[in-house]
């Protein structure tokens, strides 16, 4: 595994290089890496809570991925599984910003059923997770 340098994190995540290198991953959109690197946690944590919470990012990317292969219905089941997983967490976890992350698989769910509704593959924005920080501050986790 990399080790990154981080700036300004918020606490408790300068040690979780894990979750850090997968949200890397995920901004970056390299889903399948993502999903590869949040699986460490997810194996080792079973079956605490935390791990429910990693199942859900992986499931997030895992959808992702199936909308780059233009898989529909792949794609809408693991966006709506991985929000049901995270969904068990407030709106905030470890620092994500899941109500960030919520809102825009919410709106690809929606413009992919519309757009398959008017007989086009839509290109949608593509998603990011922030990390909010203690002052309240939202930012992507970039090296």
């Amino acid at each position: 595994m990399k080790q990154y340098q981080f700036k300004n994190l918020p606490p408790g995540l300068e040690t979780d290089q894990v979750l850090i290198e997968g949200v890397i991953l995920f901004n970056q959109q390299m889903y399948w890496q993502a999903h590869e690197v949040w699986e460490k946690n997810w194996r080792r944590l079973k079956p605490t809570e935390e791990a429910v919470f990693y199942k859900g990012l992986i499931h997030i990317a895992a959808g992702c991925l199936h909308y780059i292969r233009k898989n529909p219905k792949g794609a809408i089941a693991k966006w709506q599984s991985g929000l049901k997983y995270i969904s068990k967490f407030g709106p905030n976890h470890m620092a994500i910003d899941l109500n960030l992350i919520t809102n825009q698989i919410n709106e690809m769910i929606l413009l992919l059923n519309q757009s398959l509704a008017e007989g086009y593959w839509p290109a949608i924005p593509k998603p990011y997770i922030g990390l909010n920080a203690c002052n309240g501050t939202e930012r992507r986790a970039t090296k």
